[in-house]
């Protein structure tokens, strides 16, 4: 369950110089310029790419929880290497790139209101960058991995405020089912971009719990 993997990744978010760019940019914006969510579409359900190539083994399903608060999954866990590539699932903009809960993370915004959420990642990306699906926008690392001491990318889907399983975007799953809603409004401003940081002890692991927007983006 990824509540605090949420975005949190490690400062290193990208090369020394552009991931501390990225982080001080990110900190310095202000919520009023954070990019609106106006979903243009369906949820592209089978239209992502996986973000690792090639195709990645799936260490752990989304399992979304019975209530806001409950034990679950939101997101799902991809087997990787140590400075192997992460690419965008979609074309979009960058929304967040930073640290959050020790963990360096990305968001991307898609037109059709879904965020990705990427973790834990070096970004080589700056907020508000536009990117096209499978362009490279950081490199995973094992600092805040949950799949400690191996690596693993936690990818997650959210939209309208609710977490989304991201293998059935790649089409490798049954359907976009979704989790409750995110439960407190200061959880909901955090995946939105609206908060700089996450709330603080609320549902345990941050992997469980990633943004979508961090300070803009948390991974699910």
């Amino acid at each position: 369950m990824s509540f605090g993997s949420a975005l949190v990744g490690s400062a290193s978010f990208g090369s020394a110089s552009v991931g501390a760019a990225s982080v001080g940019r990110s900190a310095s914006a202000s919520p009023a310029s954070q990019p609106p969510v106006r979903p243009t579409g369906a949820v592209p359900v089978g239209r992502w790419a996986w973000p690792l190539v090639p195709r990645p083994v799936v260490l752990r399903p989304f399992d979304p929880p019975a209530s806001a608060y409950g034990s679950g999954h939101r997101g799902i866990d991809l087997a990787g290497r140590d400075g192997q590539q992460v690419r965008a699932v979609a074309a979009g903009t960058v929304s967040h790139v930073g640290v959050l809960g020790g963990r360096g993370t990305v968001t991307v915004l898609h037109p059709s209101g879904v965020r990705s959420t990427y973790e834990p990642v070096r970004g080589l990306v700056t907020r508000g960058q536009v990117v096209a699906a499978g362009e490279v926008i950081g490199t995973l690392t094992t600092t805040g991995s949950h799949c400690a001491p191996d690596p693993c990318l936690h990818l997650g889907a959210i939209r309208d405020e609710r977490y989304l399983d991201p293998l059935a975007l790649v089409g490798a799953g049954q359907g976009a089912a979704a989790s409750p809603r995110l439960n407190h409004p200061h959880e909901a401003a955090w995946a939105s971009g609206r908060a700089a940081s996450p709330p603080v002890g609320r549902v345990g692991h941050s992997a469980d719990f990633t943004r979508a927007g961090g300070p803009d983006g948390r991974t699910a």
